[in-house]
């Protein structure tokens, strides 16, 4: 239970970033100009549908932390809701349901148990660090299992 925990912990931040929370809009920013950034994404050879990726700051860089959805193995995050340049740790989730139901002990209703197919090494450990550059960036990831 405890790996659920964290796991919906770190996929509620993630979709905290990726739905731009954590700054004000994109008029009330006065610092360095964004940047766009679109890619694929495949984890062992299979597109990811349903996953999140994020751009955080590495390092305790101040940078804009930043993130999008990842539909059909693609993601597209556009320059209003993109990072500064700079140096960026990625992380990516992808919860897939396991096949099993849990009920809700408030509302007795049942849903889906999702789990993060992605290893953490990709996510809450994640070693994919990336250079964004100001403008368009194009970042593909090709994750093996």
């Amino acid at each position: 239970m405890r790996h659920g925990v964290i796991f919906w912990t770190s996929a509620i931040a993630l979709m905290s970033v990726a739905s731009g929370c954590g700054g004000g809009g994109a008029d009330s920013y006065e610092g360095p100009k964004r940047a766009s950034i679109k890619g694929k994404v495949t984890f062992d050879g299979a597109p990811v549908d349903g996953g999140v990726i994020a751009f955080v700051g590495h390092a305790g860089d101040s940078q804009r932390k930043s993130g999008g959805p990842i539909v059909n193995g693609e993601y597209d995050i556009p320059e209003a809701k993109g990072p500064n340049a700079g140096h960026y740790r990625v992380e990516i989730l992808w919860p897939k349901p396991t096949g099993q139901k849990v009920k809700d002990p408030d509302t007795g209703a049942e849903t889906d148990l999702k789990r993060n197919v992605i290893p953490d090494k990709y996510n809450a450990n994640s070693e994919l660090i990336r250079d964004i550059s100001a403008g368009e960036n194009v970042l593909d990831f090709e994750l093996p299992k």
